[in-house]
């Protein structure tokens, strides 16, 4: 009945109580009456209250969202279904489909649950909405973008309509720096398919995640489909379908019409029936055209459980003909053949005449945005340095200037980090302190202008605009870096974040590129991820993952990193309580120059544990450096022996 997806198979998410308060709840348009009234169904769990005020918003293509100017108010409230009228005579004609907007600021999320729902309650004879409340709960951040960054995403919008996708992603970058979270999920995806950017499954991800973040039902929706489908990258079923959930909990139609499809085949998940109608009817409520027509031929068939019921089917199959689906419309001119030839011949003429929608299948968001289309990314991309070639119609030739290098240039020698994995020789880094930012910046200009997909010129550029005073290009340049996936962009990103130089700052976002750096293997991230996690009084607190920070920097080299994590054992904190690993670790940091090891053992050596200074002289005594007793005292003679080991 449905087209199955491949390589959609995952485990069921545990249903979960939605109980978060909202002010502002959203729905959709079901149905239009005379005089403007318009019926409006919500999620599952959410209400609303008469006299509510309520906006009416359209998907314009080049403008995005945008609002009919008249404010229509609630009428009535029936659970999830509303009647809401015009307060003057519309500027605007609403269709169903649109968008409502509902300021609530009683709306609550309720309490429904999936456990002992009768079977069939998602596609009710009646058409009452049976969702089933299984969607999980999902802390909700409210986005609002300043005017500034609305103008740039509108005008992205207006280029991408055009097809000018080189000129809309530089908009969709500063509007998405400035909190926008639908320009975050829009450039992922042009990073995701190669349009107007090289195709960069890293950035591609990076853009969806943070979006994410901020709630956006369509990030949610592509990170789904990017680990269902493995494009760019390794599939992962159990997170795919953990997105989707997600997707489907902010109100994404299409999202709901992807779990039903997993909910047929039952790979992954216990094939169900009745789930699989309920995620339907949601998505058919929502205004998703495939499903308003797989739920109008399961009323027409009498399928999947369901009886038959001609009007409801015919119900659903007319708003998915009205909304482009053209299997709906050769279905609908069948049902009326007999019964109303006139629009039976309508609808024929209508099937026969429509274009291809990519939009109306599932994996497809619009049409060059088809996730079933993408190659993964072994094939799709290049070795670490040469990712970012673009993609060119037919065989590359032996002519093609090469856009990338492993030598060491000029750019290298001048402004590499010394923790940039990227510098193509170890020995080579200069510190901040030391950089001669003018000859610097010819070099890596010159570098850039020669190899443009080699990340790390864009990194070290962007060290040197900072020296120079530049931060507002400075930031640009390390997003370009860590866009192609550079660690140390991603770090001097967060660092800025961290400064509030150049940027507002802003210690959410900090932390966010601080923790990609230190996963991508950056050290000094992974220092500064830690701090930011063991700090008792930071939102991030969480000394267990501080615990994982350190180790990585510890087995990274970093000595600090390893002084750190002897701490964290000597305390019992993030890890076990371990007081001769906490003596290991701090005397082989110290040993390597470590100024937090110093500090604690030679110092402040009366805040360690007793236990842990008698493993520190066992372990001085082993190595020959200490004949004392063992009594944990730090005395002349442990002291000796320590400053021994940072002799060594």
């Amino acid at each position: 009945m449905l087209r199955p997806l491949a390589l959609m198979a995952l485990m069921a998410l545990l249903s979960l109580p939605l109980s978060a308060q909202a002010e502002m709840i959203e729905g959709k348009v079901a149905s239009v009456a005379e005089q403007g009234r318009v019926e409006i169904t919500l999620p599952a769990g959410l209400s609303a209250n008469p006299d509510d005020p309520v906006t009416l918003l359209t998907d314009i293509p080049g403008l995005g969202l945008t609002a009919i100017s008249t404010l229509w108010r609630v009428e009535q409230v029936e659970g999830q279904r509303l009647i809401a009228v015009p307060e003057a005579p519309p500027t605007g004609t609403p269709q169903p489909g649109y968008v409502a907007r509902i300021d609530s600021s009683a709306a609550q999320l309720g309490e429904a649950g999936t456990e002992g729902a009768p079977a069939g309650a998602g596609l009710a004879q009646n058409g009452e909405d049976g969702g089933t409340g299984h969607l999980p709960d999902i802390p909700l951040r409210q986005i609002d973008p300043s005017p500034a960054a609305e103008n740039l995403y509108l005008a992205a919008q207006n280029l991408m309509s055009e097809g000018d996708f080189a000129q809309a992603a530089p908009l969709l970058r500063d509007a998405a720096r400035q909190y926008h979270g639908h320009a975050m999920t829009e450039l992922g995806a042009l990073y995701a398919f190669g349009m107007g950017v090289p195709k960069l499954h890293d950035a591609a991800l990076a853009w969806q995640e943070l979006a994410a973040q901020y709630g956006e039902p369509d990030a949610y929706l592509r990170l789904g489909l990017m680990h269902l489908t493995g494009q760019g990258g390794a599939t992962d079923i159990p997170l795919g379908s953990e997105m989707l959930h997600k997707a489907a909990a902010y109100g994404s139609a299409q999202g709901m019409y992807l779990l039903a499809l997993l909910y047929e085949d039952g790979t992954g998940v216990p094939a169900s029936e009745p789930e699989m109608v309920s995620w339907l009817r949601e998505s058919a409520d929502y205004g998703y055209a495939p499903a308003q027509s797989v739920v109008g031929q399961i009323y027409l068939d009498g399928d999947a459980g369901m009886p038959a019921d001609r009007a409801l089917a015919r119900e659903y199959l007319t708003r998915a003909a009205e909304n482009g689906q053209v299997a709906a419309m050769e279905v609908l001119a069948e049902l009326l053949a007999s019964s109303d030839p006139v629009q039976a011949r309508y609808w024929r003429d209508a099937a026969y005449a429509a274009p291809p929608n990519p939009e109306n299948e599932g994996l497809c968001v619009r049409d060059w945005e088809c996730y079933d289309a993408v190659e993964p990314a072994a094939q799709a991309q290049q070795p670490a340095q040469s990712q970012a070639q673009p993609q060119v119609p037919g065989p590359a030739t032996a002519a093609e200037p090469a856009r990338s290098t492993r030598e060491v240039q000029d750019c290298d020698r001048l402004a590499a980090h010394p923790y940039d994995d990227d510098r193509p020789d170890p020995a080579l880094g200069v510190d901040y302190s030391g950089l001669d930012a003018a000859r610097a910046l010819v070099a890596c200009e010159a570098a850039i202008a020669r190899w443009p997909d080699s990340r790390r010129f864009h990194a070290n550029l962007a060290r040197v605009q900072h020296k120079l005073g530049q931060p507002a290009k400075a930031f640009d340049s390390a997003m370009v870096a860590a866009e192609m996936g550079s660690a140390q962009g991603m770090a001097f990103i967060a660092t800025m974040y961290k400064s509030g130089i150049g940027v507002d700052p802003d210690a959410a976002r900090a932390f966010y590129w601080f923790e990609r750096s230190a996963n991508a293997g950056n050290v000094a991230a992974m220092m500064f991820a830690a701090s930011m996690t063991i700090n008792p009084d930071s939102p991030h607190y969480d000394p267990v993952r501080a615990a994982g920070f350190y180790r990585a920097a510890s087995e990274a080299g970093h000595a600090d990193g390893t002084a750190n994590l002897g701490v964290l054992f000597n305390n019992g904190q993030g890890v076990g309580y371990d007081p001769a690993q906490a003596a290991r670790l701090l005397l082989s940091a110290l040993e390597r120059g470590s100024q937090k090891a110093y500090q604690e053992l030679l110092v402040d050596y009366a805040g360690l544990s007793p236990d842990t200074r008698r493993s520190v002289q066992r372990l001085l005594q082993t190595r020959g450096l200490y004949s004392g007793g063992i009594d944990g005292a730090f005395g002349p003679a442990t002291q000796r022996a320590l400053r021994a080991v940072q002799r060594e």
